[in-house]
C-alpha cells in the first residue's frame, strides 16, 4: 500500500469514528440517557484504576522493564570496573572484556535470577555495546591542523582593465535668442 492510500485510510476511518460517536451520543439522549453523567462514571474510573496502578507499580514492578534495567546497569558497571582494574594494572588488557562480563553476571546472580545462556549472550553483547560507547565518551577531537599561507598567485590572474566610456557625448553651447 502508498502512503497516500494509507493516509486516506486513516482519514476515512477517523471520520467514520467521529461520526459514529456523534449518531451515538444522539441516540442515547433520545433513549433518555446522559451521556455526560456515563461519561464522568468512565473518567472515574479510568482514575480509579490509574490510581491503584500508581501504588501497586511500586511493590509489583513490570518484571520485563526490571530484568532489562538491571542487566544495563550492571553491565554498565561491570565495563567502568574492568576498566578500573585495567587502569590500575591488575588486570591485562585481554581480560577486560571477560572481567566485565562476568561481573554483571555474578551481580545478576546475586538477584537470584537464573543465568540462562539468551541472558548470557545478552550480557556479553551488551558490555560490548558498553565498551563502545565509553570508547566514544573518551575519544578527542583531533587537532586542527593549520597549513602555513606562503606567498601563492592568485588561482585565475585578472587583467590589467582600462576604463574608457561607454558613450562619448558631446555637448554645444546653446544660444538664447532675445
Amino acid at each position: 500500500m502508498s502512503v497516500q492510500n494509507i493516509t486516506l485510510l486513516i482519514a476515512a476511518l477517523s471520520l467514520v469514528c467521529f461520526f459514529g460517536t456523534m449518531y451515538g451520543i444522539q441516540v442515547l439522549v433520545k433513549r433518555g440517557k446522559d451521556p455526560g453523567k456515563q461519561l464522568q462514571v468512565a473518567d472515574a474510573i479510568v482514575d480509579t484504576v490509574a490510581s491503584a496502578h500508581t501504588a501497586l507499580e511500586t511493590f509489583i514492578p513490570d518484571p520485563i522493564d526490571n530484568i532489562i534495567d538491571t542487566v544495563l546497569k550492571v553491565t554498565q558497571a561491570g565495563v567502568h570496573s574492568a576498566q578500573q582494574l585495567y587502569n590500575s594494572g591488575q588486570i591485562p588488557p585481554d581480560l577486560r572484556k571477560e572481567q566485565a562480563a562476568q561481573y554483571a553476571l555474578d551481580m545478576i546472580k546475586l538477584t537470584g535470577r537464573e543465568i540462562t545462556p539468551e541472558l548470557e549472550q545478552t550480557i556479553r553483547n551488551t558490555s560490548e555495546a558498553a565498551v563502545f560507547v565509553m570508547k566514544q565518551k573518551e575519544k578527542k577531537p583531533d587537532p586542527v591542523v593549520t597549513i602555513p599561507v606562503q606567498d601563492m598567485e592568485p588561482v585565475i590572474p585578472q587583467p590589467e582593465i582600462e576604463l574608457q566610456p561607454v558613450i562619448d557625448l558631446e555637448i554645444d553651447p546653446v544660444q538664447q535668442s532675445a
